[in-house]
């Protein structure tokens, strides 16, 4: 065959393929297979608002988790699925949104296909080619919102925005369109004791009809309501939301181009803080990017808004202005104050005492209602005004005799000339004593050492005062047969052979004056230790401590030839070591009679 001949064959070959198959979908012609758009970050819903606007400057983050199942899918003439362009896409929406002055919010949400996976498929006219690739972004999310009306919490909250979409996605992989997208809309929603709505009304433009299958995506007019109930005292909220669209070129209300969804959801708040959500929802219809099944699900970081949620509060009558409604106000035609008496509620009080003017026996002077006669000045507490108190510094009892009214009834069952309302041993004499009941006025002091035997632990031996109930009048030092008691223990530092200062000088002083007046007596001081740390070095600390003690002593005039030591550590506890008491009682030192 000529080579002329070649070329004229493959021409013919090239010309007739190019008619008989149909042309693929250029990247240029793609767009956005994805309906779904969350709403702004803080939302009680996934896709309307419900239009929080609390906070001077208040952010919120967040992220939903979108997994949709066939939303671009290819028809037969009669209606059955014959490709899935996109049969499986799972999407991760990141954004973030911002209040700011109680009154604008601004947002920002951007997608990710982490799975974009489909066959390719062709009608009559074209051939659509699977997603070109996954993972990959979206078109980015801007939006802008002003708060027309109302407050959140409310019962009706307007507003009004935009959003733009810029093309930062991949339109071969129907991921992002290839020109910007605006959407103006007007949002409204409300609460009430259990209740909660939204709603919105959005127009798309788009720059141009991008063809797909026997239809095309364009310019919409979109519609979307939801409502639901609140549980476990506001913080679950449960309902559907229901979205909407047609395409707005001609209003052709079809079945292939008014895509319809409906999505059940429920959304969990804790502590105004941290958002929860997860639902589920189904198309309608086989409109362009509209899934047969879909399921999302979305937490939301939302920072404090510096107040709370509250409903505005009904108008109420106050005809006086004085702060107190007309139905809880007892002067409602007179100004007053509050007061927790609902009989002087808004009533008029010149003295600020809680008691109305009217019922004041002394309108220009503080007093209580308890007082007689009520409202008047009462110093002792004792229920009789001041003006007719004879005793006015000193609660008594009323008496028919004005010269005794209110003053104290003195009884002294004892006869110690200490009144039985002073005296803290009514029944027994005994010398009264400053400071009342609380010191023992009144009380018997067997040993004569000023502290009166109700209140000493040694009530037949001299002793001084202490701190410790179980010690407190007891001799700081005894000498008994074969050793030196003391009341205190002498203290060291910790882990130290030195001697605290204070209370332990004061034992080893009265120590030394009985030896001193003992002349006769040798004495050998023995240290102990509790059981915590080492045996033997408890054993020589025990030793160091003993010998610090002889030390004091000798120089304090005590002969060093009456006095010896030794250390026994731990080995003699004279307690249980398991406990703080008993490890405090187990660190002692003792003084044994030796002659």
């Amino acid at each position: 065959m000529k080579r002329t001949n070649l070329f004229a064959a493959a021409g013919t070959v090239a010309i007739a393929v190019t008619t008989a198959a149909p042309s693929f979908a250029l990247p240029e012609d793609g767009f956005s297979a994805s309906r779904y758009e969350p709403a702004a970050r803080g939302s009680s819903w996934f896709q309307l608002d419900s239009l929080d606007f609390r906070g001077t400057f208040r952010p919120a983050i967040g992220t939903t988790l979108d997994y949709s199942y066939r939303p671009l899918v290819l028809y037969t003439p009669d209606g059955a699925p014959d490709y899935s362009v996109v049969k499986d896409r799972l999407d991760l929406h990141v954004g973030a949104s911002v209040v700011f002055l109680k009154r604008f919010r601004a947002d920002v949400s951007m997608p990710f296909s982490l799975v974009n996976a489909g066959t390719a498929g062709a009608t009559t006219s074209a051939t659509y080619r699977e997603p070109f690739r996954s993972p990959v972004q979206g078109d980015l999310r801007v939006g802008l919102e002003e708060r027309i009306f109302g407050s959140y919490g409310g019962a009706a909250t307007l507003s009004w925005g935009a959003r733009m979409w810029l093309p930062t996605g991949d339109p071969y992989s129907y991921s992002g369109d290839s020109e910007i997208r605006i959407s103006p809309h007007l949002q409204f929603a409300g609460e009430g004791s259990r209740f909660a709505y939204a709603a919105r009304v959005n127009y798309l433009f788009r720059e141009r009809k991008v063809p797909f299958g026997n239809g095309s995506v364009g310019n919409e007019l979109g519609v979307g309501v939801a409502a639901g109930v609140y549980f476990l005292q506001k913080t679950l909220l449960v309902g559907p939301e229901l979205t909407w669209a047609t395409r707005a070129s001609d209003l052709n209300l079809t079945n292939k181009t008014t895509p319809v969804e409906l999505l059940l959801g429920a959304h969990y708040t804790y502590r105004e803080r941290f958002r929860f959500g997860l639902g589920a929802s189904t198309g309608f219809t086989q409109s362009i990017g509209e899934p047969a099944f879909r399921t999302v699900g979305s937490f939301d970081w939302l920072f404090d808004a510096g107040e709370k949620k509250t409903a505005e509060a009904p108008v109420v009558r106050d005809r006086d202005g004085d702060g107190v409604n007309d139905d809880l106000d007892a002067c409602p035609a007179l100004a007053g104050k509050k007061s927790a008496d609902a009989k002087a509620n808004g009533c008029p009080d010149a003295d600020d005492d809680g008691i109305a003017d009217a019922m004041d026996a002394c309108p220009t002077e503080k007093g209580a209602a308890s007082t007689n006669p009520p409202g008047c000045p009462d110093q002792d507490g004792d229920t009789i005004a001041d003006s007719v108190d004879a005793c006015i510094d000193r609660a008594g009892v009323a008496s028919a005799d004005r010269a005794k009214n209110g003053c104290p009834a003195v009884v002294d069952a004892d006869g110690d000339s200490v009144a039985d309302e002073e005296d803290a041993c009514p029944s027994a004499a005994g010398p009264k004593r400053d400071g009342g009941k609380a010191s023992g006025s009144g009380c018997p002091d067997t040993d004569a050492d000023t502290i009166p035997d109700s209140l000493d632990a040694c009530p037949d031996k001299p002793g001084t005062p202490s701190s410790d109930a179980a010690k407190n009048g007891c001799p700081i030092v005894e000498l008994k047969v074969e050793e030196i008691t003391i009341r205190d223990q002498v203290k060291f530092k910790t882990a130290s052979a030195d001697i605290e200062e204070g209370e332990s000088e004061q034992v080893l002083r009265a120590v030394a004056a009985v030896l001193e007046s003992r002349k006769e007596l040798s004495v050998r001081i023995e240290g102990y230790t509790d059981n915590v740390g080492d045996k033997y070095k408890n054993l020589a600390l025990s030793t160091k401590r003993a010998a610090s003690v002889v030390k004091w002593l000798t120089s304090h005039g005590v002969e060093a030839k009456r006095l010896s030591s030794k250390g026994f550590g731990q080995d003699k506890p004279i307690a249980g070591n398991d406990s703080d008491a008993g490890r405090n009682a187990n660190r002692r030192v003792e003084f044994h009679i030796v002659k």
